[in-house]
C-alpha cells in the first residue's frame, strides 16, 4: 500500500513538473533549490525549524527557508537562495506565469530588506521583480506587492500573475527559469530575525 501511495505521489509530481509547475515547502527536497555559495561562502539562508525570538514557526511546519535558524541576521551581509524550474507555456504564449508563496520579515525598515529577482538566461542577468519599471513586473502583483522590510507582524502571502511575458522574453516551454530570493543588510548591527519564506510555488 505504501509503495502504491509513493508511486501515485511520484506520478502526480512528474505530471505537474511536465506542465511547468514547481512547488516547494522546504519540508522535503526542493529539487533544484540551491544557495548562492559562490558569491558568498557565508550564506545565511538555511532550511529548517525556526528557533528565534519572533520567528518560531514555519508557515507549513516543520521547515521553512530562513536567514539563520537560531541567530539574528548579521550586518553587512548579502545572501541569496535560488529556485529554478522548467518554464510552462506562460512565457511562450498568452497563458499565466505564476509565483506564489508566504513570507515573514523582521528587519530594520528600509535599511535591511529582502529581494525577489528572476533570470531567464541561466543566471547571467537578473530582473528585480519588486522594483522593475522596464518590463511589466511592476503591475502584475496580485493584491499587495510583498514588502520585504520592516516588520510584517506574521506570515503574509504574495502572488505574482503575469500573462504577457512572451511580449518581452523569448522563453520556450521547458527552458530554465530561475528565481533568486535575497536578503541584504547594512553596516548597523540589529538584533532582529530577518526574513523567512515558505510554500513557494511557480507555474
Amino acid at each position: 500500500m505504501k509503495y502504491f501511495i509513493f508511486l501515485t505521489v511520484l506520478f502526480v509530481s512528474q505530471l505537474l513538473n511536465a506542465q511547468g509547475y514547481y512547488g516547494c515547502n522546504f519540508d522535503f527536497s526542493c529539487g533544484d533549490e540551491s544557495q548562492d555559495t559562490l558569491s558568498n561562502p557565508n550564506n545565511i539562508w538555511e532550511i529548517g525549524v525556526p528557533n528565534k525570538i519572533a520567528f518560531d514557526t514555519a508557515y507549513s511546519e516543520p521547515n521553512c527557508m530562513i536567514t539563520d535558524l537560531d541567530n539574528p541576521y548579521p550586518a553587512n551581509d548579502t545572501s541569496y537562495f535560488i529556485l529554478e524550474y522548467g518554464a510552462g507555456y506562460g512565457f511562450q504564449y498568452g497563458q499565466v506565469v505564476e509565483l506564489k508563496g508566504y513570507y515573514w520579515v523582521d528587519s530594520d525598515s528600509l535599511n535591511d530588506y529582502g529581494t525577489i529577482e528572476i533570470s531567464l538566461d541561466q543566471g547571467d542577468s537578473w530582473i528585480d521583480m519588486l522594483n522593475d519599471t522596464v518590463f511589466i513586473f511592476d503591475f502584475e502583483w496580485g493584491g499587495e506587492r510583498p514588502i520585504l522590510t520592516g516588520n510584517s507582524g506574521g506570515w503574509k502571502s504574495f502572488s505574482y500573475w503575469g500573462d504577457h511575458l512572451s511580449e518581452n522574453f523569448n522563453v520556450s516551454y521547458g527552458d530554465t527559469v530561475m528565481y533568486r530570493f535575497g536578503f541584504i543588510s547594512d553596516g548597523q548591527s540589529d538584533t532582529l530575525d530577518g526574513l523567512m519564506f515558505d510554500n513557494i510555488s511557480m507555474l
